[in-house]
């Protein structure tokens, strides 16, 4: 057997009625208080506002924590919007690049979901646009589009245009078979035509004649 002391009134750390450190990302430490904590007493959580969403990955140096809840903002400088939701419709400032890597891929899809029943959906439009002044602005837009003509899937390949808001009109299309269709054709006339593939066709400017080449 062995002695033991017998703690008397005083020995004993005295309870602490001051709240204790928040809960902080830092260093772990002893601490150099000389009261104790009661059993069911709580820490608060010092927190702060998140950074932007940025460009490169970093732990960051602030010491706060964040809430489950919280929300980064998206900076206008990093174009359109990371968190995208692709069934909207958005818009985005400045030059943009995609690069997909080194081997040739579908680097940009414009999807749309398929009907449910019998029926066709087109695509979705792309549409380029020049602006110009004269005595007041003026836009022109062109755009193309995929319009599928039956329900097995045929379809044609359309291009349309506009200036300001008149309705569109088509200029051109193709159907996946190869067919052209266009209001007129205009042909540039040369004196001679180098080509040997059957089928090309060009205006002779020496005698004002089409000529179309074949084997």
């Amino acid at each position: 057997m062995a002695w033991k002391k017998i703690l008397l009134e005083g020995d004993a750390a005295a309870l602490s009625d001051i709240a204790p450190s928040n809960v902080l990302k830092q260093a772990a430490a002893a601490g150099t208080g000389t009261t104790a904590s009661r059993y069911d007493h709580l820490h608060d959580v010092t927190v702060g506002v998140p950074s932007d969403i940025g460009t490169t990955n970093a732990e960051g140096i602030g010491t706060s924590l964040v809430r489950v809840d919280h929300v980064h903002a998206h900076p206008s400088g990093l174009g359109a919007t990371l968190h995208h939701n692709h069934d909207a419709a958005f818009s985005a400032a400045g030059a943009h690049t995609f690069n997909i890597g080194t081997t040739p891929g579908e680097a940009i899809i414009l999807d749309i979901a398929q009907p449910t029943a019998a029926g066709t959906i087109n695509s979705h439009i792309l549409r380029l646009r020049g602006t110009s002044f004269d005595t007041a602005g003026h836009n022109a837009d062109w755009q193309q589009q995929i319009a599928v003509t039956s329900n097995a899937g045929a379809s044609k390949l359309i291009l349309q245009n506009r200036i300001d808001s008149a309705v569109y009109a088509s200029k051109f299309s193709v159907t996946d078979g190869g067919q052209g269709e266009l209001s007129e054709l205009v042909f540039t006339p040369k004196a001679s035509s180098p080509s040997t593939v059957e089928g090309t066709t060009f205006y002779d400017s020496d005698d004002d004649h089409l000529y179309i080449y074949q084997v």
